[in-house]
């Protein structure tokens, strides 16, 4: 890693920590710095993206991965080496079986999370994005529209952004049916999820806004997929 470049927007909360940057209007030399500490594989992968700004952000995300990763071990942002156990499966980091990671980039945001003794999920949209009814009613458990006889305190953007990140955490992602967690309409807690996410009281579930973006976080027991 070169002298200079270093996380940006970070919060850090044991025990996880995340870093997140919009990315319109990143300076070239840093977007050049992320890259650098890229791998052939994470490079070749970004590559076969067509559009240039969805290159752009896909860089931003794996090189803030590496120096999170750094920022929470120690070691060098280049060393890192990671590995799928099955296709389409979650990345995992080879020789750290106690470390979970994650990764969203979208429009204009890029950011990565890892996390020591637990799963780990990020996911990120514009706070300016409009989730149609029906994608809602498809994502939607029955008890999540109304608290208390009134209307869910949870936004449609961060339904979404809540779900995913939980089933990147798992290792689904969307394989998962979002019918299946539910989450309390009152609070930022999950109440109900498969098997594969054991107690759903040990997850812990964030909501920040950054910059224009919404970012949720799932962070939960170890195990599953």
């Amino acid at each position: 890693m070169r002298a200079g470049l270093s996380l940006g927007g970070q919060t850090t909360q044991a025990p996880y920590l995340w870093s997140g940057l919009p990315t319109a209007d990143l300076e070239a030399q840093t977007l050049s710095q992320l890259e650098d500490v890229l791998d052939a594989g994470e490079q070749a992968s970004i590559d076969r993206l067509r559009r240039p700004l969805a290159r752009r952000d896909a860089i931003v995300a794996h090189g803030l991965r590496r120096l999170v990763l750094a920022a929470a071990t120690g070691r060098p942002a280049r060393s890192f080496r990671f590995y799928t156990d099955r296709a389409g499966g979650k990345p995992k980091l080879a020789g750290a079986p106690d470390i979970d990671i994650s990764l969203t980039h979208c429009n204009g945001y890029a950011a990565a999370t890892v996390s020591k003794g637990g799963r780990i999920g990020i996911d990120a949209e514009p706070l300016s994005r409009h989730i149609e009814p029906e994608v809602v009613a498809a994502i939607s458990a029955r008890a999540e529209y109304s608290c208390d006889g009134q209307p869910s305190q949870i936004a449609p953007i961060d339904l979404w952004t809540l779900k995913e990140a939980l089933s990147k955490a798992e290792g689904s992602g969307l394989g998962l049916n979002f019918r299946q967690l539910e989450l309390s309409p009152c609070a930022t807690r999950l109440i109900a999820a498969p098997e594969s996410f054991g107690d759903p009281a040990g997850w812990r579930l964030e909501r920040h806004s950054h910059a224009g973006f919404t970012v949720a976080i799932a962070f939960g027991p170890g195990g599953g997929r």
